[in-house]
């Protein structure tokens, strides 16, 4: 079943990216912005405000619309990563720390539904613009040091045997096909509100945490296709820095995006660590890969 799976991983993965997938999510997320300020609208003209009969998932304020588009955004950056895994390891945490730096935009814009229309800065939004700045400084930042830890890896193979580098991603595509179906999981049923109680799992927290444990698979994973024990700290050690960004999206106020920071950090970090100690072992490679074969020296010629 492994090939199977691993060929239709593929085909979704290449229908994904190409460009009519990349236009009709364009087009969604346009949908969405216009659409649910005009929803928002549309609501404030039937239900008054403060109105007992105005449905309480509907915002007030127009801004609100600018969030769901970002949700949306979210979910489709969440199957890129999915995606990304099949890759390579290190391409999907930098995936992850940049999705993180988005979530953290997101709740800065979060904050917009709690001005009035139109906007007027009292002194009680003080605190309120205040972990807006913080929050969309901590996604600059974190932003930020995805791109260094991007620059930090190291690209090769994990083996120098093309059938077992087939097989390691062959398991890696069976694990994002296991992820799109949470992910799906996930969208289908957050939507039916008090119908079903797996309906109150929300979606980045239920999938970050699912990806802890994937990071941690993968490290086990990848032991069967290399002799390097330094490979083994550093993927451990990347799974680490999967459990911050999953303590951050649940920490308060001021914290998380500390805590995402802090994450990215140890993520560079560890991919320090690996460089030096691989280089202290003799060979340049990257944290997928095995030490290469010792060189034999050619016999001399006796003439």
């Amino acid at each position: 079943m492994r090939n199977p799976i691993s060929r239709l991983t593929k085909k979704l993965e290449s229908g994904w990216e190409g460009q009519g997938f990349r236009r009709a999510r364009s087009i969604s997320l346009v949908v969405v912005l216009i659409g649910g300020a005009g929803l928002v609208e549309v609501a404030r003209w039937i239900w008054p405000i403060d109105g007992p009969d105005r449905p309480e998932w509907l915002p007030v304020v127009h801004l609100a619309a600018i969030t769901w588009a970002i949700n949306l955004l979210l979910i489709y950056e969440l199957v890129d990563m999915s995606f990304a895994i099949s890759k390579s390891v290190s391409t999907s945490v930098a995936r992850h720390l940049q999705i993180y730096a988005l979530v953290l935009l997101r709740d800065a814009f979060l904050k917009l539904e709690s001005f009035p229309e139109p906007i007027d800065v009292a002194f009680e939004n003080m605190r309120n613009i205040g972990i807006m700045v913080a929050d969309a400084a901590g996604g600059v930042i974190l932003f930020v040091a995805a791109g260094i830890f991007t620059r930090l890896q190291r690209h090769t193979p994990i083996t120098l045997d093309s059938a077992g580098g087939e097989r390691f991603r062959d398991i890696k595509r069976a694990i994002v096909f296991m992820l799109l179906i949470v992910l799906a999981s996930l969208c289908v049923l957050r939507p039916l509100g008090p119908i079903t109680a797996v309906s109150s799992l929300p979606i980045l927290e239920t999938f970050f945490t699912v990806l802890v444990f994937v990071d941690i698979l993968l490290a086990f994973v990848s032991l069967a296709f290399t002799t390097n024990p330094a490979i083994v700290f550093r993927n451990f050690g990347f799974a680490f820095s999967a459990i911050l960004l999953r303590l951050a999206l649940s920490s308060p106020e001021f914290i998380r995006p500390a805590m995402g920071v802090a994450g990215a950090i140890f993520a560079i970090a560890m991919t320090l660590a690996y460089n030096l100690a691989t280089d202290a072992q003799g060979h340049n490679l990257n944290p997928e890969s095995p030490p290469p074969p010792t060189p034999t020296t050619p016999p001399s010629d006796p003439s």
